[in-house]
């Protein structure tokens, strides 16, 4: 069986119940799931746990690859340290770096070669590539692959609650009621089956209902 390859932040950490969507999904494409979400994390991280994927056999035995892509703004540290928004302790050193360390124009530099490194990578490969925050969108544009760019997915998890500070302490699974992330896998399935035989590069509205 080959495999369906989902990976990111917090928008795909659950894909243990078949009302996950990426559990969903592999069901509905009748493929093995692997990948990995990660809560609060920044791209660099996710990255460097990418590349072990891409230098694993299951790399080439992948016909689907799934980016959810995270905010280039988040500190690059060590895992589940700062990004712990439970932690209180956290909260002076996020401030600090974001209002009197962090250089955004070099974070979206540093972001955009990374968008620009998986076009190498996953070369002549099957991507969707979904944009979670609206701070890549000037760049999203650089992947190749199918690109879902709007609403991002935290636009689409905001629809469904009434105050945004909520979603920092979310108790959905992936950001998304079940409704919508059963929705997501059909959404990203059909998709598929109108691509498989053609991969295009394309540019293309995310609905959920």
């Amino acid at each position: 069986m080959k495999n369906l390859c989902v990976v990111g932040d917090s928008f795909c950490v659950f894909r243990q119940d078949q009302t996950d969507w990426p559990k969903r999904l592999s069901t509905l494409l009748n493929l093995n799931l692997i990948g990995f979400g990660l809560p609060g994390e920044s791209w660099w991280f996710i990255r460097q746990n990418f590349l072990k994927i891409f230098d694993s056999e299951d790399f080439d035995n992948t016909e689907l690859f799934i980016f959810c892509h995270t905010e280039p703004h988040r500190i690059i540290g060590t895992f589940s340290t700062l990004q712990k928004f439970e932690d209180g302790r956290n909260d002076q050193i996020r401030r600090a770096y974001l209002t009197q360390i962090e250089n955004k124009q070099f974070n979206n530099w540093a972001c955009q070669n990374w968008f620009e490194e998986l076009n190498s990578m996953l070369e002549g490969k099957k991507v969707i590539h979904l944009q979670n925050f609206n701070t890549t969108a000037s760049y999203f544009e650089v992947l190749d692959g199918i690109k879902l760019d709007r609403p991002t997915l935290y636009e689409a998890s905001l629809s469904e609650i009434t105050d945004s500070k909520k979603f920092l302490r979310d108790d959905r699974r992936n950001h998304f009621n079940d409704q919508n992330n059963l929705n997501l896998a059909n959404f990203l399935a059909d998709l598929y089956n109108q691509y498989q035989d053609q991969w295009p590069t394309l540019t293309q509205e995310l609905k959920l209902q």
